[in-house]
């Protein structure tokens, strides 16, 4: 059985990614945070991210594919409770696999993008968001593919379970509070194209068995604001509707990160893949499938039951 490591398995899309891997491969996830166990896979705690670190790791787990899941492949929305990790940290692990033969694959953000009202590309550098929490994606963009040519780089916009249940995602403090009948927190104004963690991660799957390499968007197929994303789910979990005393007006370009136009064009993968990227409706009604049918479970299990699975 191949060898999978996911480094950054306190994310979102990192402990999705392992879990649905974890049916038809070996997977160590490495994790910057304690508590994280994930059902099938093998957790470790990883304090440095140093060439002599990342190599014992390699030589240790011999994994065919390693997935870095970095603060990047945080949605913009979602507050991450790992550590900032630089671009030398992602530059680290792709050299080392690079040097090992090992495939790579970074996962990136729709961040590094804002207004105007559109879908961006891949090449699209005309748009690029300038704060400096988008220039230091891009930062580590290159610097993967400085150290790992044959690096795949997957920016998208995830949105799922968290597998720290203390550190819950946008998605879950937002249905918490349409539970509580709760005042929300959110704006009209930021646009993305979100897809359910386990759907990116199938995609994925597809994209490695295809042996897909350079920049590639995958994201979901159609492109909303938090406002409706609250009223999708909502009714997918049969709340009554969320009622807005007020919305916001744009009235200067948004230049934060995250708060503008974040929307993947993500034609490219659609040919690569020969998939479409799925419909926002049925992620969400997805999510809300995962809360009942054990799905969480598998992203909060026990450690002891982790590490019989494992």
């Amino acid at each position: 059985m191949k060898t999978m490591l996911v480094v950054g398995v306190e994310t979102v899309a990192g402990a999705n990614l392992a879990i649905e891997f974890a049916s038809t491969h070996r997977v160590v996830g490495l994790s910057s945070v304690p508590g994280v166990s994930l059902a099938g896979c093998s957790v470790h705690s990883i304090k440095a991210h140093d060439p002599v670190s990342v190599k014992n790791w390699l030589q240790q787990e011999r994994p065919t594919h390693i997935v870095f899941s970095g603060q990047a492949a945080q949605s913009c929305c979602d507050e991450c409770p790992a550590p900032a990790i630089d671009h030398k940290v992602a530059a680290t692990w792709a050299k080392a696999a690079a040097e090992q033969g090992i495939s790579f694959t970074m996962l990136s953000s729709d961040g590094v993008f804002t207004s105007p009202w559109l879908s961006h590309f891949e090449d699209d550098e005309e748009h690029f968001c300038a704060t400096p929490e988008a220039q230091a994606i891009r930062q580590t963009e290159e610097a993967v593919f400085a150290g790992c040519p044959d690096a795949l780089i997957v920016r998208t916009h995830v949105f799922g379970w968290s597998p720290i249940e203390s550190s819950p995602s946008f998605a879950e403090r937002l249905l918490s509070q349409l539970e509580n009948n709760e005042e929300l927190s959110i704006d009209s104004l930021r646009h993305a194209s979100p897809i359910l963690a386990s759907d990116l991660a199938k995609l994925l799957r597809e994209a490695f068995d295809g042996e897909v390499t350079g920049l590639l968007h995958i994201a979901g197929g159609e492109r909303t604001n938090p406002y409706q994303f609250a009223e999708l789910l909502a009714e997918a979990a049969g709340l009554p509707r969320p009622v807005f005393d007020w919305i916001e007006e744009l009235t200067d370009v948004a230049t934060d990160f995250g708060t503008g136009e974040t929307t993947l064009n993500c034609s490219q993968a659609r040919d690569l893949l020969e998939q479409p990227m799925p419909l926002l409706v049925d992620g969400v009604n997805q999510l809300m499938a995962q809360r009942r049918n054990g799905y969480c479970n598998k992203l909060r299990c026990r450690e002891d039951s982790a590490r019989r699975a494992a």
